[in-house]
């Protein structure tokens, strides 16, 4: 049977990479303010695009934010506080 941490960082990977624009693997990581600036640069971008392509830069960043987050969600996942055994506040 697969650890309880295994299948936390198979859910974040899954999430990174079909929602992963939206940050939705930074809030399942408890990363809320960087999750929160990745879900706005998105969704700021994405009408910039459409009006001017301006809005390219903002993707352009968002995508490589989120190829960075494949070495770093790991590390994200070990530093949540959620997965802490001793926490009885559940």
């Amino acid at each position: 049977m697969a650890s309880k941490r295994a299948k936390r960082l198979v859910l974040s990977y899954v999430l990174l990479v079909t929602l992963g624009w939206f940050g939705l693997h930074r809030f399942y990581l408890r990363h809320t303010k960087s999750a929160r600036l990745m879900l706005i640069t998105t969704l700021v971008s994405v009408p910039l695009v459409a009006l001017g392509g301006i809005g390219a830069f903002g993707l352009y960043a968002v995508f490589f934010w989120m190829l960075a987050d494949l070495f770093l969600v790991p590390a994200m996942e070990r530093a949540d506080p959620g997965t802490s055994m001793d926490r009885t506040d559940v």
